[in-house]
């Protein structure tokens, strides 16, 4: 398989925000003192308070409670929302006037204390609890041990910069090691790494892409995962396409804090937390995300295999992820694609 063909379907949906203002209420009832002009007292709310955060600590995707009082009506996003570490969390389990449930935001470089801010028709909580992320650990499935987040270095094993490309023209007419952010946006490498060319995840030059102590997966090791989380070893060894039945969703991410509605068969069941980080095409466009209302939505998750389908030369083994299936997809795209990396732990 030469080339991955998906079908993109944006669904757009329209906002209005509505500013109301209250005007000024002043008495005067003698005209001479001046002192007894007073302004109406404010009827905003003075604001939510949390009384515990709970875990105190916690990995991306886990599910965070938060209690206190104020927290306003459920999913009023425009003016009540939460932020971790300055990261707004955009799906909630569940939310009360007293509780708040959501699953800690996939945010791979934030670690260690930060505040937790309730926000109340726009009112800000009290800012002194805090919730501490720990780093990425490393998960265990088998006999692998996989790095915990998206791999997002710009340099070489020698510190060697790899060359960044933001223009769409000189992404289309690069034709060595490559990376850049989804939509050129670096917030989106805070959340789901870096995108690479497979230039990138070949090369052995400088040492190549992965941190020491790391390697970028062969296709093999990519199905031993897939048979470690139930796939048929008779099978996967040499599918071709969608194959298996709920082992994609056995390592993505839960919920709807990364991906789209339905993000089908998600149970995350081994810890893998597989994020969908969209994908850019050789002529440099971007795929795989949308914008549902203010907040972005991951649809696809492609991740590159360090070697060559000996079929097609010059394309890489991939896997791919939809959040309407539940299986995974095996196959190959050509090197001018960007697809996010997941690591190994070396033995």
């Amino acid at each position: 398989m030469k080339r991955i063909s998906t079908i993109l379907t944006a669904l757009l949906l329209a906002v209005i925000l509505v500013a109301c203002s209250e005007q000024d209420d002043f008495s005067n009832p003698t005209g001479e003192d001046v002192s007894s002009v007073s302004k109406k007292p404010s009827t905003a709310p003075t604001g939510p308070v949390i009384t515990s955060v709970s875990p105190a600590h916690a990995e991306i995707g886990e599910e965070i409670t938060i209690t206190g009082s104020g927290f306003g009506p459920k999913y009023k996003y425009a003016t009540n929302y939460v932020l971790v570490h300055g990261v707004r969390v955009s799906a909630y389990t569940s939310w009360s006037q007293t509780q708040i449930r959501f699953p800690a935001p996939s945010a791979s470089v934030i670690t260690g204390a930060g505040p937790v801010v309730v926000y109340a028709s726009s009112v800000a909580s009290n800012a002194d609890k805090l919730f501490t992320y720990d780093p990425s650990s490393n998960i265990t499935i088998g006999l692998q041990t996989w790095s915990g987040a998206n791999l997002n270095v710009s340099k070489f094993r020698d510190n060697t910069d790899i060359l960044y490309v933001d223009d769409s023209l000189t992404w289309a007419n690069t034709t060595g090691p490559a990376w850049c952010y989804y939509d050129n946006d670096p917030l989106m490498g805070q959340r789901y790494g870096k995108l690479y060319n497979w230039y990138a995840v070949s090369t052995t030059a400088h040492g190549g892409i992965a941190p020491v102590g790391e390697h970028i997966p062969t296709d093999a090791e990519w199905t031993t995962l897939a048979i470690a989380v139930g796939a048929d070893p008779a099978f996967a060894p040499t599918a071709v396409g969608w194959f298996g039945t709920n082992e994609g969703g056995k390592l993505r991410e839960v919920g709807y804090s990364s991906w789209s509605i339905p993000n089908e068969g998600a149970t995350n069941q081994y810890g893998f937390t597989l994020l969908p980080g969209g994908y850019r095409l050789p002529d440099g466009h971007f795929y795989g995300m949308a914008y549902y209302g203010p907040f972005m939505y991951g649809l696809y998750g492609a991740y590159w295999c360090a070697d060559e389908n000996p079929s097609y030369p010059g394309n890489g083994w991939c896997r791919f992820f939809d959040k309407n299936r539940a299986d995974m997809m095996r196959g190959s795209a050509p090197a001018g694609y960007g697809f996010s990396v997941r690591t190994i732990i070396d033995n």
